[in-house]
This record gives C-alpha cells, structure tokens and sequence, in this order.
C-alpha cells in the first residue's frame, strides 16, 4: 500500500511540472532568467510571437533558436537544448515522447511577389490558379490525404473568394517587357523563392526536409506543400502552356538559408515569387511583410503546434528515496475517508432496496402543505 500510494504522488508531482499549454510553457519563465525555444524560421516565431515572453534582446527571457530541419529540432527538445519547439503542425511523435499543443491563433499562409508594379500581373497568374485549385476542391482532397495519414489539420482562412469568373489570368501579349510574368514568359523558368537548408560542409543552400509537409530533398519532391505547390503551378501552365520559345514552361526553386533572404531574391527580382506556404503576419526590413513586399491570395491557415519533451514518470518503490512522513500520511487519510464514504454508500443501497432506509421520510405537518421549503 506505502509503495502504491509513493507511486502516485510521485506522479502527481511529476505531472504538474510538465509543460502542456502555453500558459505552462509562460509560467516556466517566471523563476529563471532565460530559456530558449526552437523555431524553423524567423517568421514562424514572429507570427506567434505574442503568445510568448520577450526576446531578451527586448529586455525579456526568451532566447529565440533556429533550426534547418523539424527532425534537428525535435532533437533539441528532446534532449534538453531548447525547453519547446514550434512546428506548422504536429510532429509525428510515434513513440509518445513529446508533449503537444496548439498556439491558440491562426497563422495565414500565401505567396509574397516585389513590392512594384512590375510583379502586379505575375501575383494576379498566381492567384487565378489558387483560386482554381480551391474552386475544384484539390486543396480540400489534399489537406483530407495528410489529415488521415499524418493528422494535419488546417483550416480555410481565405482571402479570396474560389469563384475563377473573378480572377482572370492576366493575357501575356500585354504584358511590358519589365512585368515578371513576362520574364518568366521569355525564360521559360517560374523561380519560387524557397527556405532551404544550408550545408555547413559546402556552404550551398539545398532543399529543405521538412517530413510530410515537404520532404524537398526527394525527386520529384512529396508532401503536403509540395502537393498543393504542383496543383497551383499545373493551373498556371494551363493558362500559359508554353514559353516563348514553345517549350514548356519550368519550375525552378530559388533557395535561400534564411526568410529574410528569400524576400530578398523577390524584391530584387531574383526570384518572382515565395513558395505559398510562406507566413503572413510577420517582418521585413523591420516592417509588416506586406508592407514591402505585395501579398497575393491566401492558401490556408495553421495553428501552429509548440512541443515539449514528455516526462517519464518512474517511481522508486524503496523506502530509503520515499517521500516525507507528513505526505505519505496525508495521502493514506485521504484514501481512508474515500473508503469509508464508498462503504457507507453500498451500506444506505442496500438498507433502501431491503425497505429499511437508513434516514426516515420527511413528514410534513398539518398546515403546512403550502408552505415553501426553506
């Protein structure tokens, strides 16, 4: 019975110092002068920044930390190396040793074009092909797929209408030979800006691995972006089957270690786009992204998930690492009174089946019929 009861206060003990929900994630900064959460981007954290505690850079405790890769982060977690981590979605967490929860807001997602008037037309392509693939109900059937394989969930935060009558493909024979559609008319190349991964060996920036949601690295690339990226590229050949040359036109990616170096290569017309999975509330050039930089249509919102390392609860049974008498003793009176309440019950259960109630009906007296109960 002493080992049992040690057992379970261990574990309740053990319970309430774990971290599983932002307020408990908040509350672990209270009594420590900093810790360290993980991210994927400077824009993951900036969308969901104000869940959180300062950066210490702003006078507060959190240490932001980036990662190149979701399985790198979760590593981190797991051992210790930053006290949380922020996903787009769950992680798999097959062998239950994280803890998951959601930020509680919603991040939009869309694609980022320059700032002028030169990318106007190359966003409005975009969007009509976006717009298309909701209207046919290829986002839905895709995010269902990951939903049963994988459990990602989103939601449809949408900024444009799905009716294709009201975005038109932008006609290429009017296009000015500075707009960015016709740079990818005459190129033959749609060059989507992309997070990838730097190399610390070579120094090059390759394809990202980011798991279900876009394993960039495999050929051709698998997952959920991936998938939704080659329905709204298959829309946009569609509409413009062929460069000027007459040969098809190629998706080519523009990768780049950091956010803010992929809305570089957009702005300075690098690249003619980000990929749309790209965040909307957060910064550029110490501004909203919008501001800079134009927004096309969104393709979809995420809770972004925090995840925590799972403790495993292991309670010694030796009494030599036993807690205190005065704990032992207050959990035993506990389990007493729960007892002795339980048999009193059974014992009044069985009285009123025999017809002998325990307690004796209340008897009203004469004249007091009408009288309330009070």
């Amino acid at each position: 019975m002493r080992s049992f009861l040690k057992a379970v206060a261990l574990a309740a003990m053990a319970v309430g110092a774990e971290i599983m929900s932002v307020n408990d994630l908040n509350e672990a900064f209270d009594d420590v002068p900093s810790l360290k959460v993980g991210f994927l981007s400077r824009g993951n954290y900036e969308s969901i920044q104000s869940v959180l505690p300062r950066e210490t850079a702003n006078g507060g405790k959190l240490e932001v930390v980036l990662f190149a890769s979701l399985e790198e982060l979760e590593t981190a977690v797991l051992e210790g190396d930053v006290v949380a981590g922020l996903a787009t979605s769950k992680p798999a967490n097959g062998d239950r040793l994280l803890n998951e929860f959601g930020a509680g807001l919603i991040t939009p997602r869309a694609s980022f074009f320059g700032g002028d008037a030169n990318s106007k037309t190359m966003m409005q392509a975009i969007d009509a092909a976006i717009v298309r693939v909701i209207a046919k109900g290829t986002y839905q059937q895709i995010e269902a797929k990951y939903f049963k394989s994988n459990g990602y969930e989103s939601v449809a935060a949408l900024t444009c209408s799905p009716t294709p009558d009201f975005f038109p493909f932008p006609v290429m024979v009017n296009e000015e030979n500075t707009s960015m559609l016709k740079d990818m008319f005459d190129s033959g190349v749609l060059k989507v800006g992309s997070l990838g991964k730097l190399d610390a060996v070579t120094g090059a920036t390759g394809p990202a691995q980011w798991g279900y949601q876009g394993d960039y690295s495999a050929n051709p690339p698998t997952g959920f972006w991936p998938e939704y990226e080659a329905a709204i590229f298959d829309e946009l050949f569609t509409a413009y089957p062929a460069a000027s040359n007459g040969n098809p036109i190629t998706v080519t990616r523009v990768w780049n270690a950091s956010s803010v170096g992929v809305m570089d290569a957009v702005s300075d017309g690098g690249a003619h786009m980000t990929a749309p999975y790209w965040t909307v509330p957060a910064f550029y050039n110490d501004v909203t992204r919008h501001y800079d930089l134009s927004m096309g249509c969104t393709t979809l919102g995420t809770e972004q998930w925090f995840f925590t390392k799972r403790e495993m609860i292991k309670a010694s049974l030796s009494d030599d690492e036993g807690l205190s008498g005065g704990v032992i003793a207050g959990i035993t009176i506990a389990v007493i009174f729960m007892v002795m309440a339980c048999s009193l019950l059974l014992y009044m259960i069985r009285k009123e089946k025999k017809g002998n109630p325990v307690f004796s009906p209340l008897l009203v007296g004469p004249g007091d019929e009408d009288q309330p109960l009070v």
